[in-house]
């Protein structure tokens, strides 16, 4: 029997004036209660890859159509985004998501150059469809790119529809673990054009071809995200680091007493998204003994109810 059939019909009149007969959805407050009460009667599972509720249920109960009962006390709304996809979906999801390649710049070189002014590197100077361009010291072209999207806070660009290769030939970060403090030892340019029509340029000091490698944050052992601009140092944040060297984990330092903080190391796009749909697949699962009396309550409530 479905979830449904344990609804109550009430009279609903649309905006039309007609009069139609329908569930009454609100109880389904009342039957998280009632599922709720038996929760010593479940057990902890976890979902195995490409295994759905209704064949959850098969194996459980013996019925595919019993499914509606692990969704409703797992208050699971909408499956198709609160359960866990599969291998090849998650594979699908990364590729349509995780698009482009990421390029990320120097922190301190963006400039405008015809007034060579500083700008503040937090505001929004790329805009998403905005081209950029790879040249070298002689003006040649190398590569080019459309922006999907761009992070300040990582430095991170994001471009597709990629025409010729981003590199980081002549770049000093290429194959040194080094801090780069001067931005003219950088050979390689990114540039494009403001919404003024001046050209905006900035070194390119690390380069990730698949933006699904790409860093998403960063994340102390415990769990706790941590700002990239947080300084472990007096004089380079995190993603300063990072960017301008080949340090992907961190020491953070010790606080104003001297104890530790501990350590933290970069996530990438695709470890985050492994994770959260990891995180999906525990759920709790009522053992088949409780089932028939779980069901009569129901029954017995719609009954009161209706």
């Amino acid at each position: 029997m479905g979830y449904f059939n344990f609804l109550p019909n009430i009279l609903y009149r649309d905006e039309f004036g007609n009069s139609i007969v329908v569930k009454n959805i609100i109880t389904r407050g009342q039957i998280l209660d009632v599922l709720k009460e038996s929760a010593a009667s479940a057990a902890d599972y976890r979902i195995r890859d490409g295994e759905k509720p209704e064949t959850l249920a098969q194996r459980v109960y013996g019925r595919s159509d019993y499914h509606w009962l692990i969704l409703l006390f797992n208050e699971i709304v909408n499956p198709y985004f609160q359960w866990p996809l599969t291998m090849n979906e998650m594979e699908h999801h990364m590729n349509n998501v995780y698009l482009g390649s990421a390029l990320f710049i120097h922190p301190n070189s963006m400039y405008d150059t015809d007034t060579k002014s500083s700008f503040d590197r937090r505001l929004p100077h790329l805009e998403v469809g905005d081209y950029i361009e790879q040249v070298n010291k002689l003006g040649q072209v190398l590569a080019t790119g459309k922006v999907k999207s761009w992070d300040p806070d990582l430095y991170k660009i994001v471009v597709e529809k990629t025409s010729g290769k981003f590199d980081l030939i002549g770049a000093a970060a290429a194959s040194k673990n080094i801090y780069i403090g001067d931005p003219s030892e950088l050979d390689l340019d990114i540039r494009t054009r403001n919404r003024n029509g001046k050209i905006i340029s900035f070194p390119l000091v690390r380069f990730v071809e698949d933006n699904k490698y790409a860093i998403h944050h960063f994340q102390k052992e415990d769990g706790e995200v941590i700002s990239p601009h947080f300084k472990p140092t007096p004089t380079a944040s995190m993603i300063d680091r990072f960017v301008l060297g080949k340090v992907e984990y961190f020491d953070l330092g010790v606080d104003s007493s001297g104890e530790s903080l501990g350590y933290a190391n970069i996530v990438t796009n695709i470890q985050y998204e492994e994770a959260k749909n990891d995180s999906k697949r525990k759920i709790k699962v009522m053992r088949p003994e409780y089932i028939d009396p779980v069901l009569r309550d129901f029954r017995r409530l719609f009954t009161t109810t209706a």
